[in-house]
């Protein structure tokens, strides 16, 4: 089997399990919303980059490849969110939260073209790429700016967003107001965020 048969697996059941969760959960706690849609777009970036580096299915590269890549900005956001609202006890979005969703309409915006061109061209893009990391030179998937500018921007906003976030969890904490049924929370999205740290460090120097 394949490695990235392995990640696609797990990213599957990471979704299933996120989707249950957010279901099952959400009149208790609304903030396991954000938790879970932070989860699942971060299984599909898995995903495709698995498929990148790994190889496997072509046609669910092709799927993948750039036509969910404006999500990948959101990342941050919703972990941000997430860590927000266990911190202050509140789930709301303000208006002024709408300034983080800018770069991910940016990126929609700018792969308007690429998304209505054939599924064919798509595959034969994929095809090209796939276990090929110098491959992303040789198109610009009609963006009005460089594409690797997409890829540093990902690393560098979802470094940025888990730094922050665990500075709002290690200031919370040192101000002694932790509240004791959110202590397994923070240990875990500790946990996560210092993951996401290291991936998006690696993201950045690769």
């Amino acid at each position: 089997m394949e490695i990235s048969s392995y990640i696609l697996f797990f990213s599957l059941l990471v979704i299933i399990l996120s989707v249950t969760m957010s279901v099952y959960n959400w009149k208790l706690s609304r903030n396991i919303n954000y938790l879970s849609v932070f989860l699942i777009i971060l299984s599909l970036s898995f995903s495709s980059y698995s498929l990148f580096l790994y190889g496997g299915s072509v046609k669910l590269y092709a799927i993948l490849l750039n036509n969910v890549a404006p999500l990948f900005f959101l990342i941050g956001p919703f972990l941000y969110f997430y860590v927000r609202s266990i911190n202050n006890n509140d789930y709301t979005l303000k208006l002024k939260d709408s300034l983080h969703f800018i770069p991910f309409l940016i990126n929609l915006v700018a792969i308007i073209p690429y998304l209505f061109t054939s599924f064919e061209y798509k595959l034969q893009i994929a095809k090209h790429l796939m276990q090929n990391y110098y491959g992303y030179r040789d198109y610009d998937f009609m963006l009005f700016y460089p594409h690797y500018l997409n890829n540093i921007g990902r690393a560098f906003s979802l470094l940025a967003y888990s730094l922050y976030s665990l500075y709002i969890i290690f200031k919370h904490i040192k101000s002694n107001n932790t509240i004791s049924h959110l202590k397994y929370s923070y240990k875990f999205i500790v946990v996560i965020l210092c993951l996401v740290i290291i991936i998006s460090l690696g993201h950045l120097f690769m």
